[in-house]
């Protein structure tokens, strides 16, 4: 019996932690992304559209998660964002494209150590380079926030790479 009770207690912390981590709010979309309109594709999985019911539910909890404009070339943000993407702790990098600047990641969850799916996106400005980003779950229901924080934590580590970029070429403009 009172193995069970130990049990049940720590479940309860388990779950009360989790949810103060990432806590689940009704119809939490499981596909978040910094342009709705216009979203990141993925390359290597089978092509996903975004779910026009999502655009609603992220301008309603996930107003924050827009693209990220840059100062460097499309080709030296890129650089940035895969080396941001390789510190994030989970992410496997299993595309990379230099033509189309994408790059797509498969992210573990912490909760449940199920994967999700991550697309960037670098574009091309008239002064710099913009960042574009998607978070799938792979889990058909919502995902308690977790896509949105992937993506709030992966341009935090974007904007310490961009902070620490000293004028290094990329391989790309380095072959030109």
């Amino acid at each position: 019996m009172k193995f069970r009770t130990v049990i049940l207690i720590f479940s309860g912390f388990f779950l009360q932690g989790c949810a103060g981590q990432y806590p689940l709010r009704q119809g939490a979309a499981p596909d978040i992304t910094t342009d709705p309109y216009n979203p990141p594709q993925f390359v290597t999985l089978e092509k996903m559209l975004y779910p026009i019911k999502n655009i609603e539910i992220q301008q309603q909890q996930c107003p924050d998660i827009l693209p990220v404009k840059s100062k460097f070339s499309s080709a030296q943000t890129f650089e940035l964002c895969k080396k941001a993407g390789l510190s994030m702790l989970g992410w496997a990098l299993v595309h990379e494209n230099l033509m189309t600047f994408t790059l797509e990641f498969a992210a573990r969850t912490s909760a449940i150590f199920s994967k999700d799916d991550v697309v960037i996106v670098v574009s091309e400005e008239k002064t710099g380079s913009s960042v574009h980003v998607r978070s799938k779950s792979r889990s058909k229901t919502g995902d308690w926030e977790g896509n949105a924080e992937r993506i709030r934590k992966f341009f935090l580590k974007f904007r310490e790479a961009e902070a620490g970029h000293h004028g290094v070429r990329s391989p790309k403009e380095t072959a030109r």
